[in-house]
Parts: structure tokens; sequence; C-alpha cells
């Protein structure tokens, strides 16, 4: 799964959608490869005017999956230290607590 981030936004983590499927079922995917590490805590869905969000828990750090219907679907967190572990475990399927 590849991921993106923007300069002007740096505690949010985007998604490709390459294959442009419909962004539910990106969404969808991302939510079931959270849900297969054990180290990573979700929370209940939480459902706002124009977004779904799902509180989720790494060890120390706190982020936030969202779905936006406006803006697709994309990773917000608190501390910017966690995006680079966030993209190595997308993108290579590993969730190391290690790396600095």
């Amino acid at each position: 799964m590849r991921t993106f981030q923007i300069d002007s936004e740096p505690k949010r983590l985007y998604f490709s959608n390459s294959n442009r499927i419909e962004e539910e079922i990106l969404f969808q995917n991302i939510l079931t490869k959270l849900e297969s590490c054990k180290e990573i805590e979700i929370g209940r869905k939480q459902i706002g005017p124009s977004e779904d969000l799902y509180k989720c828990k790494w060890s120390d750090w706190s982020f936030c999956l969202v779905y936006d219907i406006d803006y697709g679907t994309y990773i917000q967190v608190d501390d910017e230290k966690v995006i680079q572990r966030l993209k190595k475990f997308f993108e290579d399927g590993r969730l190391d607590m290690d790396d600095k």
C-alpha cells in the first residue's frame, strides 16, 4: 500500500489510490491492515457530519484513521515521529518499534 505526504501537512499520511478503487473500499483495506496488528489499539468508530474516524493508539503514540467524504482517507497523527513507522508498516508490512 503506497503512502505519501504533503509538505504543508506534516501530521497527515495519505494513501495513493492508483487502482482507482472506491474510497470506502480503500478505507476498509487500511482499517483491516491496522486491525491485523496486535500492537495497535483501535477505538470505536466515530461518525461526524463529513467524516468517519477511528482513534488509534500504538505504544505511546495516538493517531486517527479518517475517512473524509471530501478529502478521502488519511491518518492524522499527534506526533510526527510515528509517521515514518506507519509508512514502513503500510509500504513494507513491518511495524518496527526500535526505529529512530
